[in-house]
C-alpha cells in the first residue's frame, strides 16, 4: 500500500527595514532570492503571506496591492502563487493568519511568510 506524505514548510523573511522603494518589487525580490538562495522550488500550492502593516504603511490599497503581487510574483517565477495578507493577530478565527504571525515572531510588521505545502483557505 502506498503512502502519502503532506509536509508543510513555513519560512519567515524578513524585508530591509525603512525601505521607501516599491514594495511588491521588494516583496518579490525577497521571495525569489531566499527560494534561490534555499534552493527552494515554488509551486502552485506555496501562499506567499504579507503582514497587513506593509501595504497600508506604503499608502496601497490592500486588494490592488495583492493583485499587482500576484501578477508580479507570476511574471518573476512563472508560477501562480497563493498571495494572502495576514493579520498579526494571533486568534483562532484564522489559523493560517495565527501561523504566519507566530512564524514571522517579533518582525510580524516586516516580515513575508512563505508557505510551502497545502494550506487551507485564509477564512479558515
Amino acid at each position: 500500500m502506498a503512502s502519502k506524505m503532506v509536509e508543510t514548510v513555513v519560512r519567515s523573511l524578513h524585508m530591509p527595514v525603512g525601505s521607501k522603494e516599491d514594495l511588491v518589487r521588494q516583496v518579490v525580490e525577497t521571495v525569489t532570492d531566499a527560494a534561490t538562495q534555499e534552493g527552494v522550488i515554488l509551486s502552485r500550492k506555496n501562499t506567499v503571506a504579507v503582514p497587513r502593516a506593509l501595504p497600508r504603511q506604503h499608502g496601497i490599497e490592500e486588494e490592488a496591492f495583492e493583485q499587482q503581487l500576484r501578477q508580479a510574483l507570476h511574471q518573476a517565477t512563472g508560477v501562480q502563487l497563493q498571495v494572502m495578507l495576514y493579520s498579526e493577530e494571533v486568534g483562532p478565527e484564522h489559523p493560517l493568519c495565527s501561523l504566519c504571525a507566530l512564524t514571522a515572531g517579533k518582525n510580524a510588521q516586516n516580515s513575508i511568510v512563505l508557505v510551502q505545502g497545502e494550506t487551507p483557505p485564509a477564512g479558515v
